[in-house]
């Protein structure tokens, strides 16, 4: 049996799928693999399919995490790839080494006053990046939702995330090594990928003022 699912979300990008599915088939250690379908009904073989008729955002990823079978979870976005096959092996067992955080790709911090969302060095980041996550299941019993009323809050789920289970803290990992074994594929353009938008910024920082305000 697997260790280890992997959560993948498509939102018009139906090359990008077929590539990133093919480079986890080819890995040393294959995940399983749980697909979100925000556009069509492709599934590229994977045959544990969830399609929304609408963008739901990348969300979706942490409401299934909690059910997969297998005790670690990847999430991991539709503009990258593995670029070996020793990848997700190699991420597995670092994220090992910190079970009780979260190991991303990339990571960024937290201000306690404007601007809330700021750069981080790679090591230690309060705010991981969702391009790539690898983290156990358990992590998830305690965290909730965010409160669906703010858009800003929904889409960014790796703010969320981050913030729930690090309660603020830097205690989690990203991994500069991680992050070059990634290979970009193409973003789409702003309609496609929220980081294009021009209001994207604005939303990660008032979902970290939210998060400041409310949460902490």
């Amino acid at each position: 049996m697997a260790e280890i699912t992997a959560i993948l979300v498509s939102y018009r990008r139906p090359e990008n799928m077929g590539r990133l599915v093919d480079a986890l088939r080819a890995q040393t250690v294959v995940p399983e693999l749980i697909l979100v379908n925000n556009w069509d009904m492709q599934t590229w073989g994977i045959g544990r399919a969830v399609f929304v008729p609408w963008n739901a955002g990348p969300m979706m990823r942490y409401l299934l995490a909690p059910y997969v079978e297998t005790p670690w979870v990847m999430t991991i976005d539709d503009d990258v790839m593995p670029g070996d096959a020793e990848f997700v092996a190699d991420a597995l067992a670092l994220a090992k080494r910190r079970p009780g955080t979260i190991t991303s790709a990339a990571g960024r911090g937290l201000h306690r006053e404007p601007p809330y969302y700021r750069g981080e060095p790679w090591g230690n980041a309060e705010i991981v990046l969702a391009k790539l996550t690898v983290f156990h299941r358990d992590l998830l019993r305690r965290v909730g939702l965010p409160p669906m009323w703010e858009p800003a809050m929904f889409r960014s789920d790796d703010i969320w995330f981050s913030l729930e289970v690090g309660r603020g803290q830097p205690v989690h990992w990203a991994d500069e090594g991680l992050s070059s074994r990634l290979i970009a594929l193409p973003e789409g353009g702003p309609d496609v990928a929220l980081s294009l938008q021009p209001e994207h910024l604005a939303g990660r920082n008032a979902a970290c003022r939210w998060w400041l305000e409310h949460r902490q």
